[in-house]
């Protein structure tokens, strides 16, 4: 193979990889790191392309300095503003929070045998962003007071999420806006009644659930786990488990 045929050989491995690297940018390099690297191997390759097809050497009005800084420019200028084209963008990511339950018809104690607690399980987004298309799951539940919030939680909530939720809408950020939705436990027997009431309380009730929401990142999930019983100065308190307000990302595949 003769020299000029090399010539043309590495040309077109030049150009072929240059064109690579700003294929791979067009379709999705996944960090800003991979954009850096490919706007790189693409500019040495076009620069070594430009030195291959000897352009710098043509005639041109100006001079050859200035020639040659021209020459060089164009597969950087190129490839850096590909790069800025397909740069990651900001993510436009907000949060949910969950807020304390809010008694409905009543302030929950002092319970009598019969009744059905009630409670408003709402929640407002603390972020920068709109949540969309909210959906809510949850429940109130009537739990021994030994039992470990966690516990409590795991033990509940797949059951909880396979029932019917709760269309939240839209919730806009900067606004004094919560979400909230009614939900009513189970009717309370005599004993329910007795171990809620008492010093420290046997039992307590739980608010459990979950909430799945879309924001311009993607879709999430944020956990509830709040139960209200009494302590052993007597008072009444909601207490938070550790998965409340827990955000996980939903795999949309």
């Amino acid at each position: 193979m003769g020299r000029n045929q090399w010539r043309v050989g590495r040309i077109l491995l030049w150009w072929g990889l240059t064109l690579t690297c700003i294929v791979a940018m067009l379709q999705g390099a996944s960090s800003a790191g991979g954009v850096v690297a490919l706007v790189i191997i693409g500019g040495i390759a076009g620069t070594l392309a430009i030195i291959e097809h000897r352009w710098y050497r043509s005639w041109i009005w100006i001079g050859t300095a200035i020639k040659s800084v021209c020459l060089f420019s164009i597969p950087w200028v190129f490839m850096v503003g590909v790069g800025w084209y397909v740069w990651p963008k900001n993510v436009e990511h907000t949060t949910l929070s969950w807020t304390t339950p809010g008694a409905t018809s009543h302030s929950f104690f002092p319970l009598f045998p019969g009744e059905v607690p009630s409670a408003n399980l709402g929640f407002s987004n603390w972020g920068q962003y709109t949540v969309t298309s909210s959906k809510i799951w949850a429940a109130l539940l009537i739990i021994d007071g030994a039992e470990d919030q966690s516990k409590v939680f795991d033990d509940n909530i797949v059951r909880i999420m396979k029932g019917q939720f709760i269309a939240g809408g839209t919730v806009v950020p900067h606004k004094p806006q919560i979400a909230y939705f009614t939900f009513n436990g189970p009717v309370l027997t005599q004993a329910d009644v007795d171990d809620l009431n008492a010093i420290p309380g046997k039992k307590m009730l739980c608010a459990i659930g979950a909430v799945e929401w879309v924001d311009a990142s993607g879709e999430y999930r944020t956990d509830l786990n709040q139960c209200f019983f009494r302590q052993v100065t007597g008072v009444f308190n909601w207490h938070t488990g550790d998965e409340n307000d827990r955000e996980m990302k939903i795999d949309s595949n």
